[in-house]
């Protein structure tokens, strides 16, 4: 019996190294083999181009080289460009061994102004890195632009605002003028200048977040229209520090009460109290938990709460102007399920 065991397990020994060596010969095989084929392997010396400052609508082309420094075909599986407004073509979708093709990059500016970066992807059967990335950049100009492109007040207190220059910039040999200036708000006071205008906000704005536009003619065929932006947080007697309450991502369920501190100054008259305070979310609430001159409010998100809210709290106070009674104050975050 023993002597059966011992030929039985030599028979199965010598069956796992036939089989080792078998594979072996196979890998060394298919390894030599490969090396016979060869494989091809790209390179690039130049793959970015600055085009520094164009005017507004220009094509902008540039030609890169892509070099096979392998020994087997360098094939271009594909081409891919970041949006329709630029094309890439190579000249061949094959390479041989120690030759180069050319990639042309055609990038059409219309629409598009600022600083730009514009990219192309090319892949090919590379083994060792399949794609490449070529990118255009600079900066794209209209004939006539506005400087600052919007108008930011920031934060600001009503009553007290501050006055920001706009400059008429002008690119082209032309005579460009403005031929008018429209504020779509009555709440924008626009002052005429040598170089452009002023604009300024009135005692009228409303308070909370102000964005409007202000219209621009010009008489350019190229710009005859530019819209400006306008934006500013405009502050009453009551300014809430921070204006906004974030939870941000909160890991659910939420077991456990969730609270952020909010702090409310007051600059007026006349002693301010809180006469309410509300939410408009179930499971979101508020308290005072100091003072009324300088009051401090604590907003608690309440186990239960779950998913994405944009929500507020509505301050009340006794402020003897109406406009300036209630304080709304946004709260938002998202409760999230873990690995959701």
């Amino acid at each position: 019996m023993k002597q059966t065991l011992k030929v039985l397990f030599f028979l199965v020994v010598l069956g796992l190294t036939l089989n080792f060596q078998l594979s072996s010969q196979v890998f060394i095989q298919e390894s030599q083999a490969q090396q016979a084929k060869g494989s091809p392997r790209a390179q690039v010396k130049v793959d970015s181009f600055d085009f520094g400052s164009v005017k507004q609508g220009a094509t902008v082309t540039q030609t890169f080289s892509v070099f096979n420094k392998g020994n087997a075909p360098l094939k271009i599986l594909d081409v891919q460009a970041d949006c329709g407004c630029t094309v890439a073509e190579p000249e061949s979708r094959e390479i041989g061994a120690g030759s180069s093709a050319n990639i042309n990059v055609v990038f059409d500016t219309t629409g598009f102004r600022g600083y730009k970066v514009k990219t192309v992807r090319i892949y090919t059967n590379d083994p060792q890195d399949n794609a490449l990335v070529f990118s255009l950049k600079g900066n794209i100009q209209r004939d006539v632009e506005l400087d600052p492109a919007r108008v930011y007040f920031g934060t600001i207190r009503r009553g007290q605002p501050e006055t920001i220059e706009v400059k008429f910039n002008k690119y082209s040999t032309e005579d460009t003028k403005i031929t008018d200036i429209l504020g779509r708000s009555e709440s924008i006071e626009i002052e005429r200048t040598d170089t452009g205008f002023l604009v300024k906000l009135k005692d009228t704005v409303p308070f909370g977040i102000f964005r409007d536009r202000i219209v621009v003619k010009t008489t350019s065929k190229e710009t005859p229209i530019i819209h400006l932006p306008v934006f500013a947080r405009v502050n009453g007697d009551i300014v809430a520090q921070p204006s906004d309450v974030s939870f941000g991502l909160i890991e659910g369920p939420l077991v456990k009460e969730v609270s952020r501190d909010v702090s409310l100054s007051y600059e007026g008259p006349s002693d301010l109290k809180i006469v309410d305070l509300k939410s408009d979310t179930q499971g979101l609430v508020a308290e005072v938990i100091e003072g009324d001159q300088s009051a401090k409010i604590r907003v608690k998100l309440k186990p239960g709460v779950r998913g994405v809210f944009h929500s507020k709290v509505t301050v009340e106070t006794n402020h003897p102007d109406p406009d300036q009674k209630i304080v709304e104050i946004p709260v938002y975050g998202i409760v999230s399920k873990k690995g959701s």
